[in-house]
Order: C-alpha cells, then structure tokens, then sequence
C-alpha cells in the first residue's frame, strides 16, 4: 500500500503547505482519461473515417450485381435532304427526309454485364472492412496504453511533489528553530541544499508531465486540471508462453495482417479472372415518332458474350503474386516483432514484480527506525539527514509502483487483452 508521510510530518511539527492547485481544477480518473483520449485522437478520427469508406464500397461491390437501368428521352429538330444518323450520344437514330422537323424519342433499356471479378470485388471490400476495423482496434489500444503512461507519470509527479513540498518547508522551518553554528550549520545547509535540488527537480517532473498528459488527451497546453488515483499495485499471474499464444491469436495488428493476406489473394483472382468471358444481357423498348402519342415501338433483347484479351495479362497477375509474397514476408517479421514485444515486456513485469515488494520492504524498515529515532531524540539536527533519507526512499518506492503498474499495461498491450 501506499503510505503517506503526513504522520511523520505531524510529529515532527512541519507546517509546510504543499503545492495546490485551485480547487476548481478538473479532475481526471483512470478511465475518464483514457476515454478522452479516445474521443480525441485524431488518428482514431481518421480511421473511423476509413470503415465509413469500406462500409460504402462494400455497398458499391454490391451495386455490380443489380443490372443498369436507363431511362432516356429525346427531342430532335432537324431539317435533311439525305438521309442521317443521329451521334451515339443521342442514340444514333437514322433519320430521313420528312415533312416533318420534329422527332420524340423514348427509351427504356435494361442491361448487365456478369464477369468473374464481381464476387471477388465483393470479398475484397469485407476484407477491407475488417482490416479498417482491425487497425482502429490497434489504433484505440495505443492510445489507451499512452494514456495510462503519461496518467500515471503525472500521479507519481503529484504524490512526489506534495511529499517533496511538505518536507522542505518543515526542514526549513525546523533550521530556522535550531539556528546551528560551525560544521553544523555547514551540514545543515547542505541538507537544505539537497532538499531544494528535490523540490525543483519535483517542479520540473510535474510541469513535463502535465504537458505529456495534456498533449495526448488533447487539452490546452495551460489547462487547469490534475489527476486523481492511488498509487498502488498488487501481484498479477503472467505465463510467457500463454501470452504468446494471445498474442498470435488477439493482437489487432496481426489480425490486420491476416485481413491483408486474404485481400492480396483475391487480388491475384482478380487478375487472373481478366481472361475469364463475361457475360452481357441487355434488352429495352424504344417509342420513336414526330407527333404525340408515339406509336412506333422498337424492342430489343440481346445476349453476347465478351473474351478480354490484354497484352499486360501476365505482367499484372506477375505483379499481384510478387505483391502477396512481399505481404506474407511482412506478416512474419510482423509475427517475430510481436513476440519480442511479448518477450521484452513480460521480462520487465517480472522485473519489477520483484523489485517494488523489496523498495517496500527497505521503506518500512527506513521508516520504522525515523519513528524511532524521532521518538527518542527529537528536534535535532540529525533530523534534517533522516528526513532526506526517509523521502527518497518514498520516492524510490513510489517510483517502483508506478513501474509496475506501466509494465503491466505494457504487457496487457503487448498481448492485446487484459492479464486478469
């Protein structure tokens, strides 16, 4: 647990004031920030962006299975002495002299075309999809693990600065009440040195870590705010191999990488179906005349079938295979590079699993010989020395917990899933 030092401070009569912000600052917890953060990160912003486009091209794959419908009328003012063809563009009607000037033309027409690449479109589209959803995954465990970062950090730079505060306003005072002389007063002003070193270097801790917590949260850089939690920890079971294992299997990055594989073979079955025939169904009615109602009817149904021939056939379906290797090459660096993370993060969890149980241990001894100490000879100067030597240690301490707490987020980001 996280001990305080306002016990010692009590007994020993300091009445320094720590640091405070105003008391309307905001307050942020844990899971406040992290969903701050998440609401504005503009990288996240973009990719929401990019599954609203996969979700509309998945509907656009899916328009190529519905034929084209036309509907097209037109009026023609002409004046001919031999017959003619209207362009293309106006539906190329032949027409011829007339003592009429006027023609009306209506058409209705239905037409579609069936080729290998339609279903394939499709597959690539959903594929696309999921990568997109995949990376915004990857994107949101980022950001969630950069909040608990510079949260944390700015927590431990709280408990520091108040504790640093607090102390080096009652050394001060208590220098004041003894007003040594000779090597005493030496010594005394080195301590005092020594405690201002810490209050400085606290100040300086604390305005880095506003600003790392400010600019991943997206505030304003002079924002009023500070972070509210405990320092604190437990002992979490981790097994390597089972987190390799959860790696493979939920890491949202490797999961991108599968999505991608799936898109590069469809990609060479896109390419390889341009020497497949497609198929083309049409059919339409035509109502042409120079006065209304129209009673000349044209009707038309037509089925043909189109064989593709392309010089650059090979070169492309080369070009798509060449493409799939260099993603499967990708994919297992990818692979290698995760387990490392795996491996590298669980080693520090270990690390610091044993390490911030022994920085307790050496505080509560260091604290329960100041009690003592403190008990049996108070108000002198050898408490300026104890004093400095107690709130390192707690500043050690501190330290080690919030290493603790990182390298478990680091872990759990590492996997992709929580640990518990």
């Amino acid at each position: 647990m996280a001990k305080r030092l306002a016990v010692i401070i009590a007994l020993l009569f300091f009445a320094g004031p720590a640091r405070a912000l105003r008391p309307d600052a905001r307050i942020f917890h844990l899971d406040d920030s992290v969903q701050l953060a998440v609401l504005n990160n503009t990288e996240l912003l973009l990719e929401e962006q990019n599954i609203a486009i996969a979700k509309q091209r998945i509907k656009e794959a899916l328009f190529l299975f519905f034929p084209e419908i036309g509907i097209e009328a037109n009026t023609t003012k002409y004046s001919s002495q031999y017959p003619f063809s209207l362009p293309p563009s106006v539906g190329s009607l032949n027409l011829f002299p007339s003592i009429h000037d006027n023609v009306y033309t209506g058409r209705v027409s239905v037409q579609h075309s069936l080729h290998a690449g339609q279903g394939d479109t499709l597959r690539l589209a959903q594929a696309a999809l999921k990568q997109a959803e995949a990376d915004y995954e990857a994107i949101r465990l980022d950001i969630a693990f950069k909040t608990s970062q510079v949260f944390y950090r700015l927590l431990l730079a709280q408990e520091q600065d108040t504790a640093v505060a607090e102390l080096a306003a009652g050394a001060r005072k208590l220098l004041e009440q003894l007003k040594p002389s000779g090597w005493d007063e030496v010594a005394a002003q080195g301590s005092l040195s020594r405690f201002r070193a810490l209050e400085a270097r606290s100040g300086q801790d604390i305005v880095q870590a506003r600003l790392d917590f400010a600019k991943v949260l997206n505030l304003e850089l002079d924002a009023d705010f500070r972070v509210d939690g405990r320092l604190e920890t437990r002992q979490v079971a981790a097994d390597l191999e089972k987190s390799k294992v959860w790696a493979m299997e939920v890491r949202p990055e490797l999961q991108a990488e599968t999505y991608k594989a799936e898109m590069d073979a469809i990609s060479v079955n896109l390419a390889l179906g341009r020497r497949v025939p497609s198929l083309i169904i049409g059919a339409g009615q035509e109502f042409v005349g120079s006065d209304f109602p129209l009673r000349n009817n044209n009707w038309f149904v037509t089925f043909g079938v189109r064989f593709p021939f392309s010089y650059d056939y090979w070169s492309h379906v080369r070009k798509k295979r060449a493409e799939q290797r260099q993603g499967q090459l990708k994919r297992s660096e990818l692979q290698d590079a995760v387990r490392l993370q795996v491996m590298q993060a669980y080693e520090n969890l270990m690390f610091w699993s044993k390490e911030w149980p022994a920085r307790e241990k050496a505080w509560d001894g260091i604290h329960a010989s100041y009690d003592k100490a403190v008990k049996l000879s108070p108000g002198r100067l050898e408490m300026l020395q104890g004093t400095l030597v107690l709130l390192e240690a707690q500043m050690e301490y501190l330290t080690a917990i919030k290493e603790h707490l990182l390298a478990k987020a680091g872990l759990e980001r590492a996997v992709g899933r929580t640990l518990e």
